[in-house]
């Protein structure tokens, strides 16, 4: 039974997702970005190595940086073995922002997506 746990344990460490560096592909939302810092706070998808959630991170690309907006749904590449996370290869999804008295929704074709805040 001893000899099986620490079996597992030798497993669980040597996942690919910690092998590969924890760069991991993120699907998110952009709450909000502070291009001072180079820092965003997105909610994101549930990962390979962490559950769903809300995260600050540093985006390596400060251009990329400059044409992030609140509401705006992202794919990027996350690593995650920093704190906070460093994003790389951000790209915006193609959508339409529609901002109103309740907050901002993110229309893409012709669909409300699932990315609503309020103000």
């Amino acid at each position: 039974m001893l000899t099986t746990i620490a079996l597992s344990i030798t497993i669980e460490a040597s996942s690919p997702a910690k092998l590969a560096g924890a760069k991991v592909p993120i699907d998110a939302v952009v709450i909000s970005v502070d291009p001072k810092h180079r820092r965003a706070t997105i909610r994101y998808a549930a990962l390979e190595t962490a559950p769903a959630g809300v995260r600050l991170v540093r985006v390596g690309d400060p251009g990329a940086l400059r044409t992030m907006h609140r509401g705006e749904e992202i794919t990027a590449v996350a690593d995650t073995s920093h704190t906070p996370w460093i994003l790389s290869h951000v790209i915006r999804k193609v959508g339409l922002l529609i901002r109103n008295r309740g907050g901002v929704r993110n229309v893409q074709d012709g669909r409300v997506a699932s990315a609503y805040f309020h103000a």
